[in-house]
């Protein structure tokens, strides 16, 4: 996810929260306010990615 969002918002800052019980968290700090139509953007980049990591061209 973080790989999407920062294709899609380039000046994202990323931070890595501590462990949680099902993984990890990251905070986002982005001058743009993320909206529902970014998120099904960076849903499609991520099922993009996903796929391409399926057919071995990732």
């Amino acid at each position: 996810m973080a790989h999407a969002v920062k294709e899609i918002f380039p000046d994202t800052r990323l931070a890595i929260g501590p462990a949680i019980a099902d993984g990890f968290y990251y905070d986002l700090d982005c001058a743009h306010s993320i909206t529902q139509e970014d998120l099904a953007e960076i849903e499609k980049k991520i099922s993009g990615k996903k796929k391409k990591k399926n057919e071995g061209n990732y």
